[in-house]
């Protein structure tokens, strides 16, 4: 696509080309954000003062941390939120005020407050609420991952550099979805700027797993609103967008179908929401080998008041093998005191090397223990279900 726009305008006169170029739409407001796939966080002006959201288009409700529920005042009825790990009736408020930049945003939005604390220890990112996607559906967003900047752009607007346009649709909640062909199996995927990578349904996962097309590479959780939940990491043969094919991409196995911002940091992303249309423009990572590493051991920590705590643990991974138990302390790592660690080094030693040998030390009611796990990668779910079988027998 980009060559041929560029034999185009290699035929324009030089005037007709200026003038394109002035032609260009203006964002109404541009932000800094961060590169690489990691959290888009916005300034919000709530209450006459900056707070910091987290864009989640996954999420059709803005939602509070507790803390700011009497901020919001008396509740005004009961909403249904639906996240990846089920669904929950809650109370509902009344949104105050809030700009992004100049913008105000939607002033007749309900909104919902939630416990945010696990989402921000998990992410090991600080934010006060999340935006949900009706605040920004009448405008366009463009989120360039190469730049570090996300653009807003008036409804109407329209530019041939923003790329290949793809259909969106919208699930009766207002959340955009897609069609994206996975080993060669056409579905369609929720686009989740507030999940991390690629997700597809155990039913799906199954099927390929079956068919040799998905390979079991590490474990790991899903954390949301609702809860955790364990998954097994895959590698995918090859992943399809239109013209778009990536190939050994990681995906995780969970109860829907969903693209997170590990595969959007690979484009520039326009999301046209009035017009029902996502752009998409190959960036500098396009080509990029899926290196975000995955978990081997079987074990998932959080940081609560100021001491790592394990949180989750795989069942029949190396934790458990090794004896380890939820909330148990981790006081030393390789015999290095775990209040040195951040929680994103802990992630990437944890998934480091089939192999390696981990030295923990724990607290465990006041008793201390010391423990070794050896990293390995999970064993798929179907071959779980089948160590638990009664051989067959003729």
């Amino acid at each position: 696509m980009a060559r041929w726009l560029l034999i185009i305008v290699s035929l324009l006169p030089a005037s007709a080309v200026f003038a394109a170029e002035e032609e260009a739409p203006k964002p109404l407001e541009t932000f800094p954000v961060a590169t690489r796939g990691n959290m888009v966080l916005l300034p919000v002006r709530v209450w006459d003062q900056s707070r910091i959201l987290l864009f989640d288009t996954g999420a059709s409700t803005t939602c509070f941390d507790l803390s700011e529920r009497k901020r919001l005042g008396s509740d005004i009825g009961e909403v249904r939120i639906h996240a990846a790990l089920g669904s929950l009736l809650t109370n509902a408020y009344s949104a105050p005020a809030m700009t992004l930049g100049n913008l105000p945003l939607l002033p007749t939005m309900r909104v919902v407050c939630f416990n945010l604390a696990p989402l921000r220890e998990a992410a090991d990112t600080d934010f006060d609420a999340i935006l949900g996607i009706e605040s920004l559906m009448p405008f366009i967003v463009q989120i360039d991952f190469d730049r570090g900047v996300l653009k807003v752009f008036a409804a109407g607007s329209s530019d041939p550099a923003w790329g290949d346009p793809v259909p969106l649709w919208f699930n009766p909640r207002g959340n955009p979805k897609m069609e994206l062909t996975l080993c060669g199996v056409k579905r369609t995927y929720l686009i989740d700027t507030g999940a991390d990578g690629i997700f597809i349904d155990r039913r799906l996962c199954a099927k390929l797993t079956e068919l040799g097309k998905l390979r079991p590479v590490g474990s790991g959780a899903q954390l949301g609103l609702l809860g955790r939940m364990e998954s097994t990491t895959y590698a995918a043969g090859q992943v399809e967008l239109g013209r778009f094919k990536h190939s050994n991409l990681r995906v995780d196995d969970g109860q829907n179908n969903i693209v997170g911002l590990k595969y959007l940091a690979r484009y520039c992303v326009t999301f046209d929401f009035p017009n029902r249309t996502l752009y998409l423009r190959p960036g500098v990572r396009y080509s990029d080998p899926d290196d975000d590493p995955k978990d081997l051991s079987g074990l998932h920590v959080i940081e609560s008041h100021g001491k790592l705590r394990i949180d989750w643990i795989d069942d029949g991974g190396p934790a458990e093998a090794a004896g380890l138990q939820v909330g148990d302390q981790i006081a030393r790592v390789d015999r290095k005191d775990a209040a040195g660690y951040r929680l994103l080094e802990l992630r990437k030693l944890f998934a480091s090397r089939e192999g390696r040998k981990i030295q923990l030390t724990t607290i465990r009611a006041g008793e201390t223990r010391e423990v070794e796990i050896i990293l390995r990668a999970p064993t798929p779910p179907s071959e779980k279900a089948d160590a638990g079988r009664a051989p067959k027998t003729e």
